[in-house]
């Protein structure tokens, strides 16, 4: 039986290893910033193309010319001073149907939601009028920007910045984590490790610290975004950063899985520069879920992935996922330990497992 003294060297031993693994694993990937760079590539070119999508989609538009018509309790004089505030020329109007001379944009204000009805002939850019309305209180699930043709408008950037740091930590998690553990194993390195007494959860909880400082940097990065653009709530922004933490945390523990018993780090590397792509369609990130037929968005909510995009996005983009973040919390904290078990359980050191 262990004696206290011989149990606590034990634990010392542990956690020395343990260090000395992470500062190795911090170490390598800053003396090969290629690496870095590969690892930030998928998240970083998203990130630009949806950027860039929306600027299309914003660039050389009318100049909004409001009329603001608000029933009583709204703070329409506010509003009105942000608009001039931002350079956007506004006025109070009575009219049920202010759309006449230079108008193209009306804002409708109620105490607790307000509608914007651009004229869709002129198309005016509404972005400024959102962001207004957002300053002067309203919540982003609250306002509504619709054209006279009926086509509702959308924030390409708001909507898409979940699916961006979702590919992100995919990438760090898969391609960052599994592709050296398996490139360590290919080089014998692995069997090496095998013949002292580390145990493999120390080893494969060691792969994680750098990953998790590149993974939240990029969630800081987001948050960022978010705030600049009046996207989430800085009251929010801790509920947001428990989500992204809790994400992040589950695929990393899936990157350590997948790297349990691969043989080629080749081989592993394309695997695992396919699969951010493959999984994060199921999570709407490709194409809209909602026209699917009812069993098949049963499954993609299935994917672990997708709950990853859906508890961002709620915050991010107001977009109601299909259960309660608490549950999806639940469900991220639960899966992350399960798959760090077994991902400890079935690691083998090389072909033949030492012990």
């Amino acid at each position: 039986m262990l004696t206290k003294a011989t149990a606590s060297r034990r634990r010392q031993r542990r956690r020395s290893a343990f260090v000395a693994l992470s500062v190795i694993s911090a170490r390598d990937l800053i003396r090969n910033p290629q690496t870095g760079f590969a690892l930030l590539f998928m998240f970083g070119f998203y990130l630009l193309v949806i950027v860039a999508i929306e600027a299309s989609f914003t660039m050389n538009r009318p100049e909004p010319v409001v009329a603001v018509v608000a029933v009583p309790g709204a703070e329409a004089s506010s509003f009105l001073d942000i608009l001039e505030n931002n350079g956007i020329d506004a006025s109070m109007s009575e009219s049920e149907r202010p759309l006449t001379g230079g108008v193209n944009a009306v804002v409708t204000m109620n105490a607790d939601k307000a509608s914007v009805i651009l004229e869709a002939e002129k198309s005016p850019g509404w972005q400024d009028i959102w962001h207004s309305l957002r300053v002067s209180g309203y919540m982003g699930s609250e306002i509504t920007v619709v054209d006279t043709v009926g086509d509702h408008k959308t924030d390409f950037l708001r909507h898409n910045l979940g699916t961006a740091l979702a590919l992100g930590f995919m990438a760090i998690a898969f391609i960052g984590t599994a592709v050296p553990l398996v490139s360590m194993r290919e080089r014998g390195i692995l069997r090496l490790f095998g013949t002292t007494p580390l145990p493999r959860a120390s080893l494969l909880a060691s792969q994680l610290p750098i990953k998790m400082v590149l993974g939240l940097a990029e969630a800081a990065l987001v948050i960022g975004i978010a705030l600049s653009l009046n996207y989430v709530d800085a009251i929010h922004t801790g509920r947001l950063f428990l989500t992204m933490l809790l994400s992040l945390t589950m695929l990393l523990a899936f990157g350590l899985l997948f790297a349990t018993r691969s043989r080629s780090a080749e081989a592993t590397q394309q695997t695992m520069a396919m699969l951010p792509i493959l999984l994060i369609a199921p999570a709407g990130g490709v194409f809209p879920l909602d026209d699917l037929p009812t069993f098949l968005i049963v499954i993609c909510n299935m994917f672990p992935t997708t709950w990853v995009v859906a508890a961002i996005s709620a915050d991010i983009a107001d977009i109601e996922a299909f259960t309660s973040l608490p549950i999806l919390w639940l469900l991220m904290l639960a899966v992350s330990a399960v798959v760090f078990f077994v991902a400890s359980r079935r690691f083998q050191w090389d072909q033949g497992d030492i012990r």
